[in-house]
Formats: C-alpha cells, sequence, structure tokens
C-alpha cells in the first residue's frame, strides 16, 4: 500500500509542476533599425509658391532610407505564448524627389524633379513620423527555448510632422528573440505599418502611407 502511494507521488508531483502557469512577466524592449518608405502619392491639388510658380494635379514623393528608434513595454501571459504591448517608432524621413504629373506654370509636366527643383510645390516635403500602437504577440515555442520566434499585429496612431491631424495606424511583426539570460534577451524583427492617408500643411492631400522596418532588439525581463 504505501509502495503504490509512493508511486502515485512521484508520478503526480512532476505532472502537478507541469500544468503549473507562469504568473504574467513584464518587459521592457529598445529597438534601432532602418525603415524603407513606399514612393507616397497625393491626391489632385493645386498650389502656388511665394514667387508665383504654379502647379495642379499630382505628385508621388521618394523618400529613401530612414534611421529609426523605438521601444516597448508589455506583459507575457498564458505561459509565455501570448504577449501584449504598447510600443512606440519614430523615423525621419527625408524626401529625395518627386514625380509631378499635372499642369506646371501653363505647361503639361509628367516627369521625376530632384529635391531642390520641386520645391515650389510644398517647400519642404521631409517628415517626422512618430507611431504608437497596441500589439499582441504570439510565441510559437515555451517559455524555455532560447530561441523564441514570433508574429504580431496592433494598431494605434500615427503623428507626422506636417500632418493636421493624427491618423490611424495598423502594423504587422514577425521577428526572433534570442535569451542571454533568464531576465535579458536580444533579437531581430520586421514590421509593416499602415499610417491613413493624412492632409498636410499645405491642404494636400494624400493616399495611405506604408513602409517596412527592419530594427535589432535588446530587452529585459523585470518580473
Amino acid at each position: 500500500m504505501k509502495a503504490t502511494l509512493l508511486t502515485c507521488i512521484f508520478i503526480g508531483v512532476p505532472t502537478l509542476a507541469a500544468a503549473q502557469v507562469r504568473e504574467p512577466t513584464f518587459y521592457v524592449e529598445g529597438a534601432v533599425g532602418a525603415a524603407f518608405t513606399q514612393s507616397v502619392n497625393t491626391k489632385q491639388f493645386t498650389f502656388t509658391d511665394p514667387t508665383m510658380n504654379t502647379f495642379s494635379g499630382t505628385a508621388q514623393v521618394h523618400y529613401g532610407t530612414q534611421f529609426t528608434i523605438g521601444g516597448e513595454a508589455g506583459l507575457t501571459f498564458f505561459n509565455d505564448r501570448i504577449r501584449t504591448g504598447i510600443s512606440y517608432d519614430y523615423a525621419n524621413a527625408t524626401a529625395h524627389s518627386a514625380t509631378l504629373m499635372g499642369i506646371l506654370n501653363g505647361a503639361p509636366v509628367n516627369g521625376s524633379f530632384s529635391r531642390s527643383e520641386f520645391s515650389f510645390v510644398g517647400s519642404d516635403f521631409d517628415n517626422t513620423v512618430q507611431i504608437i500602437a497596441l500589439n499582441a504577440y504570439y510565441n510559437f515555442l515555451g517559455p524555455d527555448a532560447q530561441f523564441q520566434p514570433y508574429v504580431g499585429g496592433g494598431f494605434g496612431s500615427g503623428k507626422i510632422q506636417t500632418a493636421h491631424s493624427n491618423e490611424f495606424v495598423a502594423t504587422a511583426t514577425a521577428g526572433v528573440r534570442m535569451r542571454i539570460s533568464d531576465q535579458a534577451y536580444v533579437g531581430a524583427r520586421y514590421r509593416f505599418t499602415h499610417v491613413e492617408g493624412i492632409t498636410d500643411k499645405f491642404g494636400i492631400k494624400y493616399d495611405p502611407i506604408e513602409f517596412h522596418t527592419l530594427s535589432l532588439i535588446a530587452g529585459l525581463y523585470l518580473f
């Protein structure tokens, strides 16, 4: 009888331990990387600069690669399989050229203009972009895995320097974390960001703005 009881105890204890679910874990992380912006298209507009150059038509603004920084704070749930976080991302977008399609000073135009040449249709298309989003992620492996691939999605608000108001933002993310200790990790992340079309300070309306970001991340599990 005693032998049977001891056998049940030795079998049951590991089973109960395996069934335990870890408490939610708080984490913070930082990210640095590069953003690649697709060309940004405007709606039809008319603009006259101080020297009386007039343009009426549409523009496609081309941006180069932008340096980005960001951070996130959040919680993990369900034995570290699900986590949610609030993220902040910043990028400085510099316009390199623009393709103009319309009428310039009474003459048809359809061609590319350098940064200095297209200044008359908006003075400066450079922008800073700030994104605050609520994200949810799914971790593919268990909490003890050294490498943790994950995917996620989210939504939030985007503040673009020349816009009249903040706009709705949607994000999609894929990445991997590598544990370097029980409290610390590093990793890499890809994020796609969609910003609803803005209206800038000149009254020019834009199609939705989309960009891709590749980042290196480092983070800490605080408790």
